[in-house]
């Protein structure tokens, strides 16, 4: 968790800043964080970030277990227990805007979103913490993309951390629903109205454009400082489906399993020029 020089400055409202970023996953997440980390010193003062770091890591692992369990109660008690620690952390910073991302902390999962209705809950989950941050002004965003490859990125993302083995066409028809961010949103949308902002990704990407810049911009960064921000380079970008084909071969090795497989992964990720057509002709 970083911050820029600090100051404590509350709004109209009396009560000092949060922007907090949700997700969505496989929306550039990953890149929006490396850019928040790696920029935390060129922000203005009052401005502070915490790039899915130790603030909310408590959250996000025990949101996560309890999803990934069945909804055992242990993890949900942990989880509000990881929740006050946050704010009682966030209470003790000086800041006058903190922004915050960690599109797992309200146990959203890539795998999980376009799941039938019913297969997501996380509503609940935002309204207890919207109700834990109640002493702050909070704006929280989500960036959404077009369903059909986002599925697509999301399964990949599944198989390249070996939560799914089977082919893509058998998974998707247990993930059939391309409407499921959309019905997240406006599910969340319902209680937590205008404070829910909501950004295409497609709308930061291109030339001369910054992935993340509708946060800095929530979090009143300057166009100034928003020109001198460092884009550090890309990380955990969807595999190439030839990467996808070789993996599948490769777990049928018995030999390659655990830590084998994951540097096999890391390899594939770290290279996908070798799975390009031009790097074979």
């Amino acid at each position: 968790m970083s911050s820029s020089p600090l100051f404590s400055a509350p709004t109209a409202t009396g009560k000092r800043r949060l922007v907090v970023h949700l997700g969505f996953p496989k929306t550039a997440t990953t890149t929006i964080q490396a850019m928040l980390a790696a920029n935390a010193d060129r922000l203005g003062p009052g401005v502070a970030v915490s790039p899915k770091d130790e603030l909310t890591l408590k959250l996000r692992k025990n949101a996560l277990r309890y999803m990934r369990s069945g909804g055992k109660f242990w993890f949900k008690w942990r989880h509000g227990v990881a929740m006050r620690e946050m704010v009682r952390k966030i209470d003790a910073m000086d800041f006058e805007t903190l922004l915050i991302s960690d599109e797992n902390m309200v146990g959203i999962e890539s795998g999980k979103i376009f799941d039938p209705p019913g297969g997501v809950d996380c509503a609940a989950w935002v309204k207890r913490l919207d109700a834990a941050l109640s002493g702050y002004e909070v704006t929280y965003v989500l960036y959404t993309r077009d369903p059909a490859p986002w599925r697509v990125s999301a399964y990949n993302q599944a198989f390249k951390m070996r939560r799914v083995t089977e082919p893509f066409a058998d998974w998707a028809v247990k993930h059939d629903d391309l409407g499921g961010p959309a019905r997240i949103v406006e599910e969340l949308r319902g209680f937590l109205g205008e404070r829910l902002k909501t950004l295409d990704m497609a709308d930061e990407i291109g030339p001369g454009k910054l992935m993340g810049r509708y946060l800095l911009e929530l979090a009143g960064v300057s166009e100034e400082r928003i020109a001198g921000i460092v884009v550090p380079p890309r990380k955990n970008e969807s595999l190439p489906p030839a990467a996808i084909e070789f993996l599948k071969c490769a777990r049928a090795n018995p030999r390659l399993r655990g830590a084998r497989y994951r540097d096999l992964v890391r390899l594939c990720a770290r290279h996908p020029d070798l799975f390009s057509k031009e790097f074979h002709a």
